[in-house]
């Protein structure tokens, strides 16, 4: 739901879940790390490839995936990615300036989490990820799940500044520097040979930049023998598009 009418956007606002944010945290210079508090997320039945959309703008929504959703207590957080680290105001995204506004205290409505139905965790005990910043709040979602963060293995490319954070929050994942071309780090790193070291067996996640996904998943058909009922896909944004 990138754009819709406000008056049908404030229609859908309405229907959505109150969240209280409860704490923000900045724990590298290209992550938001938001803490809230939902009541009505109690006994959700929460799978790692869910998506929620908050309203960033009058006419605008944004899906974001929840690192971690606790139904027990109704708790979650995301980890969003700032992509415009740095810009001015006015250079930034809807989503972007959307989150520089929120404080702790606000209370803020999410449409309930959803996943698509090609894009669910499977009932195996492995799982190999690949993506792009924008998916580390996915990879630590599938590590808390999973039987064990062991069980969750995969690359990620991220901007030079946030290598060490990504280090730190995905145990068995290759972190990649990023470099201006989206999605050439985790090539080359294939190109190199480091599937056989990410992938431990299991099934596969593409997520991220949505050209790359469809590169790499052509390149694991092709090269790497991995089976198509083996790969499930979810971009998260894409060149020249905006609002998926």
């Amino acid at each position: 739901m990138p754009s819709m009418p406000s008056l049908l956007a404030s229609a859908v606002e309405r229907r959505g879940i109150p969240c209280a944010v409860t704490g923000i945290e900045a724990p590298s210079p290209g992550f938001r790390r938001v803490h809230f508090d939902c009541g009505a997320l109690r006994g959700h039945d929460w799978d790692p490839c869910q998506a929620l959309a908050f309203r960033v703008a009058p006419t605008l929504f944004r899906h974001y995936t929840p690192e971690v959703l606790d139904t027990v207590s109704g708790t979650m957080s995301v980890l969003f990615q700032v992509h415009s680290a740095g810009r001015p105001a006015e250079r930034r995204s809807p989503g972007e300036r959307w989150l520089d506004a929120l404080k702790e205290g606000d209370t803020v409505h999410a449409t309930r989490p959803v996943a698509a139905r090609a894009f669910r965790m499977r009932p195996v005990e492995r799982f190999t990820g690949a993506g792009d910043a924008s998916t580390a709040g996915l990879w630590r979602a599938f590590q808390v799940r999973a039987a064990s963060p062991e069980a969750v293995t995969g690359l990620i490319e991220v901007p030079a500044e946030d290598t060490a954070f990504a280090s730190a929050l995905l145990p068995g994942f290759t972190v990649l520097k990023a470099g201006p071309e989206p999605g050439a780090a985790l090539l080359a790193a294939l190109d190199r040979g480091a599937w056989e070291e990410a992938h431990r067996g299991g099934h596969v996640y593409l997520s991220g930049h949505g050209q790359t996904v469809q590169r790499v998943r052509r390149l694991l058909l092709d090269r790497f023998g991995v089976p198509r009922s083996g790969v499930s896909t979810q971009p998260y944004w894409a060149t020249g598009r905006a609002g998926l």
